[in-house]
């Protein structure tokens, strides 16, 4: 028979001073057989009248004053688990160019949906250049590139160069590959998109690209892979701690709010049958009472139930390793995360291997694009 451990998380006083009506939540996580729990100790938590709201009545309360949470920096370090095109719906003005061979084949006509682009004769490989404007800083995990999009001719780009630079900085980098290459290879054909992944991403503001070499002609169509939602604690722009309560600490750190640190993931989605995510910080204690993470199994009014993660200590971190039913591979599912601890408690970063299976490392052909693009942006 199935263990079932029940307990109510806790929020302050605080927070039902801020909510006039509310009801429980009852969160309950299925114990596996290969977890160590103490139930005496969870039980203790379910003595406590204290509740979590969920829903609507959460977003509500997450706007007083009291628990809105100013986000203090950006890094490319976030771990990504959801991609989406940016150059497909650029403005016409964020496209520039160096030079375009005629009014056919100007900057706009670089999107994967039109003809390319093409410099202006004679071709200049080391100055000539497109470029988009992402508006903002983006966290960029690759770009894909096609040769010309029309019956016309048969040409494409097959080596390229990439440089790129944040907001407010007038400094160029070279990407370079892990092996040192600052050379991509491109297309070898003007129909398949070929991928060249960005290795441990790029924050990037500009991108430009020159074309290298060609076959009969530099044309070419490009995207660029930018992050549309991150696995948190990271402090990207879009962050929203509508699922959250927490209080912010050193960069990039949570600490613990009432001795309790508690995340909500929703909408993830993998096409493995088990997830691994690995915490770390300051003071986390990596045992299932003090470090507790649940895949939601079903929900039936306020009552929750989540198959409880096992949790361990490897080389200074909790790994935590989470098996889905076979119903929850490649479908959305939520995960919950909640760490007991003291002042003194934080954590840093979460890890997963949910990012890895996206696409693989280095240069790949896209055999269905469409496909590919529901696939990446599915945790989105």
């Amino acid at each position: 028979m199935k263990r079932i451990i029940t307990f109510y998380l806790l929020l302050s006083q605080e927070i039902l001073a801020v909510i006039g009506h509310h009801r429980e939540e009852c969160v309950t996580f299925e114990k596996s057989k290969h977890d160590n729990v103490d139930v005496n100790k969870q039980s203790k938590i379910c003595s406590t009248r204290f509740i979590l709201i969920t829903g609507f009545a959460l977003r509500e309360f997450v706007k007083h004053p009291i628990w809105r949470s100013r986000i203090v920096s950006f890094s490319a370090s976030c771990q990504c688990i959801g991609y989406e095109p940016l150059i497909i719906n650029a403005e016409k003005s964020q496209l520039t160019t160096s030079s375009a061979f005629n009014a056919g084949h100007v900057a706009s006509e670089s999107k994967y949906n039109e003809t390319g682009w093409c410099q202006r004769r004679p071709y200049e490989p080391l100055t000539s250049h497109i470029e988009i404007d992402l508006m903002e800083n983006r966290n960029l995990g690759g770009i894909v590139t096609w040769g010309r999009g029309d019956n016309h001719g048969d040409q494409f780009v097959k080596s390229f160069t990439l440089k790129y630079r944040i907001d407010a900085s007038n400094t160029w980098t070279d990407y370079t590959d892990s092996d040192g290459n600052t050379t991509l290879v491109g297309n070898d054909n003007k129909y398949d998109p070929v991928l060249n992944n960005f290795q441990g991403n790029i924050l990037a503001r500009y991108v430009r690209l020159h074309p290298i070499g060609y076959h009969h002609g530099p044309v070419i169509r490009w995207e660029i892979l930018g992050c549309a939602k991150y696995l948190l604690p990271c402090s990207p722009h879009d962050f929203e701690p509508g699922t959250a309560a927490y209080g912010i600490a050193s960069k990039d750190c949570i600490r613990t709010r009432n001795n309790r640190i508690r995340l909500q993931y929703t909408g993830l989605t993998t096409h493995l049958n088990a997830i691994n995510l690995a915490l770390s910080g300051h003071s986390l204690i990596c045992k299932n009472y003090y470090t507790t993470l649940g895949i939601e199994m079903k929900s039936v009014g306020c009552k929750v139930d989540y198959k409880m993660c096992r949790v361990k200590e490897v080389d200074g971190k909790c790994q935590v390793s989470c098996n889905l039913e076979q119903s929850q591979v490649g479908q959305p599912f939520n995960i919950r995360l909640m760490i007991t601890g003291d002042d003194s408690t934080e954590l840093c970063s979460v890890e997963s291997d949910m990012s890895h299976a996206m696409w693989p490392s280095g240069r790949s052909v896209i055999d269905d694009w469409d496909a590919f693009i529901q696939k990446i942006a599915a945790t989105t």
